[in-house]
Order: structure tokens, then sequence, then C-alpha cells
């Protein structure tokens, strides 16, 4: 029989974690191993001692410089002796390190030096996790089935435990860096698991869109009397096709507003062939006079087309019989799409995770959901781990890095993407920012790389860091 411990769980807790867990059978199965031995006065062994002995050849080792960056990571262990008039208890409590899959075993020696063993003692860590989805008036999100993600995250001895009632948060369309604090506080409301659990916890948000309104200029010219095949006149407007995908259809606000146009001009040049002077006439194109037109080029959206309703005004150009009209728009398109993050805004008990149902106007695939949910709680574990990076701040309690991280470093070595990742498998262009090659590992900094889906499980590199991470409040 082999015993679990769980070395990220506190003791003192455990009548909070009962409650919830049936696999919490036990306080002494909780963060210190307690090894309790009752000697006769006159029979305690003069050098009593209790020795941890390791398992099997796959437990985790720590180096030299993990060991002193994290106590959590070292075994240490205390003797306490109670003595009553007739016997002494001698209690031993030991903290294995933090990895989980160690396997070890306990001897001690009686007063006439027999050896008693324990039965096998086996690391695992836990975590706790309330799931929330979006649903109001305005809109639902249903909930994914993370049963996948749990399943994940066990083959590296972690244990996800989804506790208390399935919260509901108002409807957000689209999270975007403007919202996101708002999210958030909303998030927090809702998140209302005990607070011991949340120490070692996190939330979990079904979420519809998260995207980034950029902005982005529209420049097409045509000479009179030729076609272009981006410009279509017709009696009563302008149809104009954009290269990029509009800010419409995330934000009703936005929409009515017409927040994706900021503003436009229409321009006639004329140049004389014989003084080579340039006459111009500019007609700024009111907002009233424009419209988001054309079907959607993904099942839930992405329009590009822009009708510009004719007026008197604009007739006056467009019924010039020679010279050039230039169309010149300035927009607001949908420019980043992201499948999830995992953030802790206020640096509280606050560890959230979401996850998007539709990037690009497109239900996503069961492949990239399950890389996005494990990706996600990935950073949420601490993945990818950048202790051996001494100059980074938040190091201090993380195993080293894989030689093949990048991104720790904000604003230096990001290649594109936000927050430590692993680039296994694949191969980033400075000059043209531009990734090529198959990532190899569920930690890289996107669901793939053209049609080489990343894959949903670590790498032979970041695999046996998972197991060393520190999971303790």
């Amino acid at each position: 029989m082999t015993l679990i411990q769980w070395v990220n769980l506190d003791s003192d807790d455990f009548e909070e974690y009962k409650k919830v867990d049936p696999e919490i059978t036990s306080k002494d199965r909780c963060g210190k191993v307690s090894i309790k031995t009752v000697f006769e006065k006159d029979k305690v062994p003069l050098e009593y001692k209790v020795k941890v002995v390791p398992v099997g050849t796959d437990n985790s080792t720590y180096t030299a410089a993990e060991l002193i960056r994290n106590s959590n990571f070292k075994m240490s262990k205390g003797t306490v002796d109670l003595g009553t008039e007739t016997d002494v208890l001698m209690t031993d409590e030991i903290q294995l390190p933090a990895a989980g899959g160690n396997k070890y075993k306990l001897t001690a020696k009686d007063a006439n030096g027999k050896e008693v063993e324990s039965m096998e003692i086996e690391t695992w860590r836990k975590l706790f996790y309330q799931s929330l989805t979006m649903d109001d008036t305005h809109g639902t999100v249903p909930a994914y089935a993370l049963t996948s993600m749990e399943t994940h995250a066990k083959q590296h001895f972690i244990s996800l435990k989804k506790v208390g009632a399935d919260g509901k948060i108002p409807y957000f369309k689209t999270l975007t860096n403007d919202n996101g604090e708002r999210f958030a506080e909303k998030v927090k409301l809702a998140y209302n698991i005990d607070g011991k659990l949340k120490d070692i916890g996190f939330v979990v948000v079904f979420s519809d869109y998260i995207a980034d309104m950029e902005t982005s200029k529209l420049v097409l010219t045509s000479s009179i009397g030729t076609t272009n095949s981006r410009i279509n006149l017709s009696p009563t407007h302008i149809t104009l096709d954009n290269d990029k995908f509009l800010w419409y259809g995330l934000d009703d606000v936005d929409d009515a507003l017409k927040t994706w146009f900021i503003s436009g001009k229409v321009t006639h040049e004329l140049i004389d062939p014989v003084t080579s002077n340039v006459t111009t006439e500019i007609y700024t194109i009111p907002s009233t006079n424009v419209e988001v037109t054309g079907t959607n080029y993904f099942p839930h959206g992405g329009r590009y087309q822009i009708k510009v309703l004719r007026d008197s005004a604009l007739d006056n150009l467009l019924n010039k019989t020679s010279g050039t009209i230039e169309y010149d728009l300035d927009l607001h398109i949908a420019g980043g799409w992201t499948n999830g993050y995992s953030w802790r805004p206020w640096r509280d008990r606050l560890r959230l995770i979401t996850c998007s149902r539709r990037p690009l106007w497109t239900d996503m695939p069961t492949n990239t959901q399950e890389y996005t949910w494990n990706h996600e709680v990935g950073h949420r574990f601490g993945m990818v781990a950048y202790g051996n990076k001494s100059a980074i701040a938040g190091h201090n309690r993380l195993p080293d890095g894989p030689s093949t991280l990048y991104g720790e470093n904000s604003g230096v070595n990001d290649k594109e993407h936000q927050g430590p990742h692993c680039e296994i498998g694949a191969n980033f262009t400075a000059s043209t920012k531009v990734w090529s090659g198959s990532p190899g590992c569920v930690m890289f900094g996107a669901n793939g790389i053209g049609s080489s889906h990343a894959p949903k499980e670590y790498c032979s590199n970041c695999a046996p860091i998972v197991r060393k991470l520190d999971l303790s409040k």
C-alpha cells in the first residue's frame, strides 16, 4: 500500500479540505509527515533516529542553486520529546521536498536496535478551483468540461479538485485590455469558495471572445476611367474592401457608436499635363455616411467591407472626367486575438484563468480547447519556470527554467508572445517577427504555427520541471 502525502497542503487547514475533497482523508497526510514513537522511559535509544529513504530511481532532485532559492525544495526534519511519568513520546515532523511523484520510506530503530519501516509514501500536490460562466440578458457562455485538464495534471502528480457551485458573472462579449480590470472585479465577487482553498486555488471563467482593438489605415487609389477590384462604385454608394477585419461584432456599444470608423477622406487629384501643377479637392467623410457591409467571413462574424454613402459633395469629385481618386480611412480593427490567459490581477487570492470559446469568430476546435486549458493552468502552476534568471522579479520560488525558455523577461525576449513560454521545435526570426517550425510543447506561446498545431502535453524539457514546482501558498 502507498500513502499519498499532499506536500503543498497545510495540516492546520485540514478541516476545510476534507469538507470538499474525499481524497483528503487525514490531517497527517497534509504537509509534514508526522511520526510518533512511544518508548518506556528506561528504553529510549541513546541515538534515536528516523531516516528518510528514497524509493526507486525516479525521484526529482533539485540543484544546489534551487535548494538555496526555496526552502520548500529541501527536506527538513524536527524531533519533539514529549515525556510522561512512564514513557516518552518522540514525534518527528518531516517536511518532504515540494516535488510531486517522489517516493520514500521512513525507518526508525527501537530500543533494542530493531529497525521499523513505514509503508511507501508518494508525494502529490493539490489545487482547488471553481468554475464561473458568463450569463445575463445580453448573452450566455456555456461551460466546458475540464476533465481533460484534470487528467493532464495528474500525469504530473497534481490533483485538481473542482469545488463550490458553478458561479456566474455578467456577460462580456469581448475581453480586452480596456475592460480587463472590470472583468476581474466581477470574477472576484463571484469567486466564493473558502479562503483556505483560495490560498491554493484558482478560478476558471468561460468567455466568448478575447481580442484587442488596433488602429489601421486603408488607402485605395484609382484613376478615373479605370477600375480597382477593391473599390466598387454604385449610383448610391461606394464599397471599399479593407484588408483587415473591422472592430465590429465584438461590442454592441462600439457597433452602435461606429467605433470601427475613426475618420476618412476622399481626395481628387489632377495634374496639369502642361504646367505639372497639382490641383486637389478633398471631401471629408462624415460618420453618418459610413456603414459596415458585406457578409461574415467566419461563422460568427468577421466583416471587412465598408459602404460610403454618396452625397452631392462626394459626387462632385466622383463625376470628374480625369485625375485620380484616393480613399483614405483611419479605422479600428480586430488586431490581436487570444485563446486564453492566466492572470493574478492584484497579487492576492484571485488567480484567474479564462479561455475563449470563439477566437477569430470561429468555434474553438476540441484540440485547441485542450491545448489552451492545459497551457493556461500550466501558467498557474508556475510554468514556464525561470528560477535561474536571477535578474527577473518573481523567480525566487521557481525551479530553474529549460534551455528552450523565452518570454520571461518582458519587453526583452517576448518574441511576439506575452509571458514565459517554451520554444522547443519552433524558431523565431527577429527581423521579420515570424515563427516557423513545429512547436513541440503545450507551453509554446500560441496554439500553433500555420497548420502545425502545438501539442497538449509538456515537452521532455518541461515535464520534469512541472514535477519540481512548489505549489504551496
